[in-house]
């Protein structure tokens, strides 16, 4: 599966079934007919009109749509100063990218594929660092720049460079934690102590609720590592441990929903619900699940192969 696989309904009204990567957010059709119909200045007015979530959401729901690419170049000839066309451009590309490599281990991946990856990497860089340039207050921007960087192997220092920038922006923006504690899990940059040195220092989940899905992610990175180094014995004993249960459970009984970003509250609750099932905590695990009905996020149920909220029901 990509690393960046999109699953979108097509239908205008709520979708209670199927995964989304911008929970179905209801105003992303809005902002598609303003891109279809060239309204670029009334997309800027009403996008920086919103609050930071929204934007996120809306900027993921119309970039998870490739019919929209050319759209966009569009927008980029058209208003060449205006950075959110570079910002949808560069998403974009990046999901370009990782949707040519997949995401296979880098020696399963084909050199047809590889080339193809870099080349749109390197595409998606040209228009994030134009966005940049245009724009050093949207904090998206410098949050998309990390999975660019990750897949092109640039060093940490300079990735950190743009987490920092995206941070002093908004402290609790979970898109560029989570894109940092990527880039430095085994299997790109970094290894577990690094991952774990980065949850200690940066990731504040009691003062930043929504930074609790980075804390979850990082246990669940922990979990796949041992199946890629061909631990199967502590892959399939992993949440049985206790110390790991009460880590689990522990997160959960602080979380709290957060008055800053609640329209991204429904990722944590994907993420808990997950992470109680495996643990076995089966009554709080259908609470969340139930709760985020209608908001099924992809992530973390693409790693347990559930790809609609009815899969959920049969585990």
């Amino acid at each position: 599966m990509s690393f960046f696989k999109r699953l979108f309904g097509g239908s205008s009204e709520p979708d209670t079934n199927t995964p989304s990567t911008y929970l179905h957010y209801k105003r992303v059709p809005e902002f598609k007919t303003y891109l279809l119909q060239e309204q670029y200045d009334v997309f800027a007015q009403h996008y920086k009109a919103m609050a930071w979530d929204e934007q996120g959401l809306v900027i993921e729901g119309l970039t998870c749509q490739p019919e929209l690419d050319g759209p966009v170049e569009t927008w980029t000839r058209a208003q060449p100063d205006q950075y959110l066309a570079f910002l949808l451009q560069g998403i974009a590309m990046t999901r370009k990218a990782w949707d040519i490599r997949t995401s296979k281990l880098a020696s399963e991946v084909t050199e047809e594929q590889a080339q193809g990856f870099f080349e749109h990497l390197a595409l998606a860089f040209q228009a994030l660092e134009r966005a940049s340039h245009l724009n050093q207050t949207d904090p998206l921007v410098p949050a998309r720049m990390i999975p660019v960087l990750m897949g092109q192997e640039s060093d940490t220092a300079t990735a950190f460079s743009y987490f920092e920038a995206a941070r002093a922006l908004q402290p609790s923006h979970p898109g560029a934690h989570m894109s940092m504690l990527l880039y430095l899990a085994p299997k790109w940059h970094g290894s577990i102590e690094e991952m774990a040195r980065f949850l200690d220092t940066y990731v504040d989940s009691d003062t930043y609720p929504l930074l609790t899905s980075v804390r979850l992610s990082a246990v669940f990175e922990e979990w796949t590592n041992l199946k890629l180094e061909g631990d199967e014995e502590g892959y399939k004993s992993f949440f049985a441990d206790e110390n790991r249960r009460a880590y689990i459970r522990g997160l959960y009984e602080r979380f709290r929903e957060p008055t800053d970003g609640k329209l991204l509250t429904p990722f944590v609750r994907n993420w808990f619900g997950l992470a109680l099932l495996k643990i076995k905590e089966h009554d709080l695990a259908s609470r969340e699940i139930r709760a985020i009905k209608g908001k099924m996020a992809v992530s973390p149920w693409r790693m347990v192969g559930i790809t609609s909220y009815d899969m959920l029901f049969k585990k």
